[in-house]
C-alpha cells in the first residue's frame, strides 16, 4: 500500500494578517471551532468592545448559554495576549475562554492548566493550535488542535446520571433531542445536541433575545422568547414596546401568549404555556413534542418580526 506524505504549511501563507484575514474567516466558520470543543457556537460580535480593548471574537454556546471569548494570535503566545484574554473573560463574563495561537509556550500552557484547576467548574480555558497541511498535491486542509483543555473535558463525556436511562437527566436529554431533531428539519439553527437539563435554547435574531423550550414547575412546559440583555432597562423598554402590539400579536397566536414583564428580574418574556412534565408517559411526551413544534413555528412565523423590530429600535 502506498501512502501520501503530509506537508505542513505556514498558516501565514494562507492568512497573512490575523485581524484582516484569520479572524473574519473564523467568525464565518465558527462552528469548526464548536465541533472541536463540543459546543454549539453562535457568533455574537467581532472586535467586541471591553473597555478600551477589543476581543477578537465574542460568541455564545447555545447549549449551555455560556459566553465564549476567543483571542487569536498567529504567532507564539505572549504575556500581553494572556492579560488581554483574562480582561475579555472578565468584561464579558465568559464561561468559555479560547486562546488560538500558532505556538503555545510552556509557561502559558501551565498558566491555563492552573486556571482550569483553580476556577469554578463552569469556567473552561482552552488553548488551540491551528494547522494547515496538504497530502501530496491535495488542497490545503485546516485543523484546530486542542493543546490545553479542562481536566474532565471529553467530547463524549457521559455522567453516571446520564448513563441511567431512567434518570430524570436522561429523560430530559432524550426528550429535548427529539425536539431539536424535528426543529432542525424545519430550519431552526443553534442547538444540535441536547444536554441532561430541563431547557434548550435555539438561535434567534439576537444573542440578547433567546428562543427557549423548557419545563417549568407545576407540570408546565413553555415555549418562550426571553429578553436577556444584561441591561435590565433595555429589556423592559423592549418588552414595553412589544406590548404596544399585543392586540395584533395575540390575534396572530390564538390569544394563547402570556406576557410577563418580570419587574423583579433582569429579563422579560412572552410565552406559550403547555400542560406537561418530563414524568408523563412516552406517548404523552411524543404528543407534547408535536405541540411544542407548533408553538415554535408560531413564534418564528408570527412573532419573530415584531421582536426584530423592537431589538433594532433599542
Amino acid at each position: 500500500m502506498e501512502f501520501g506524505q503530509i506537508h505542513y504549511l505556514d498558516i501565514r501563507d494562507n492568512f497573512p494578517h490575523e485581524a484582516i484575514d484569520f479572524t473574519p474567516w473564523l467568525s464565518e466558520n465558527i462552528q469548526l471551532l464548536g465541533d472541536i470543543l463540543g459546543l454549539d457556537l453562535e457568533l455574537k460580535e467581532r472586535e467586541a468592545s471591553v473597555g478600551n480593548f477589543s476581543c477578537d471574537i465574542h460568541a455564545i454556546d447555545l447549549t449551555s448559554n455560556r459566553q465564549v471569548v476567543i483571542e487569536n494570535q498567529l504567532d507564539q503566545t505572549d504575556h500581553t495576549h494572556l492579560g488581554q484574554l483574562l480582561t475579555y473573560a472578565a468584561g464579558l463574563e465568559a464561561g468559555v475562554v479560547v486562546w488560538i495561537a500558532k505556538e503555545i509556550r510552556d509557561e502559558h500552557r501551565a498558566a491555563l492548566d492552573w486556571l482550569n484547576r483553580k476556577t469554578p467548574p463552569d469556567l473552561d480555558f482552552f488553548a488551540i493550535v491551528p494547522e494547515i497541511f496538504k497530502i501530496d498535491d491535495s488542497r490545503p486542509c485546516f485543523v484546530l488542535k486542542p493543546i490545553v483543555f479542562p481536566n474532565d473535558w471529553r467530547r463524549d463525556i457521559v455522567s453516571s446520571e446520564e448513563q441511567d436511562p431512567n434518570s430524570r437527566a436522561s429523560r430530559y436529554k432524550s426528550f429535548f433531542q427529539t425536539v431539536i431533531n424535528e426543529a432542525r428539519i424545519q430550519g431552526y439553527k443553534g442547538a444540535k445536541n441536547a444536554l441532561p437539563q430541563n431547557w434548550v435554547r435555539f438561535s434567534s435574531l439576537s444573542s440578547q433575545v433567546g428562543l427557549y423550550v423548557a419545563f417549568n414547575r407545576n407540570n408546565k412546559a413553555k415555549v418562550e422568547f426571553y429578553f436577556e440583555s444584561k441591561n435590565k432597562e433595555v429589556n423592559k423598554r423592549r418588552f414595553d414596546k412589544l406590548k404596544e402590539k399585543q392586540t395584533e400579536i395575540d390575534a396572530l397566536t390564538n390569544n394563547e401568549l402570556t406576557w410577563e414583564r418580570l419587574d423583579q428580574n433582569i429579563g422579560s418574556r412572552i410565552a406559550f404555556y403547555l400542560d406537561g412534565s418530563i414524568d408523563m408517559t412516552p406517548e404523552d411526551l411524543e404528543n407534547l413534542s408535536k405541540v411544542i413544534q407548533i408553538k415554535l413555528n408560531l413564534m418564528r412565523d408570527k412573532v419573530y418580526g415584531y421582536i426584530q423590530s423592537v431589538v433594532d429600535e433599542y
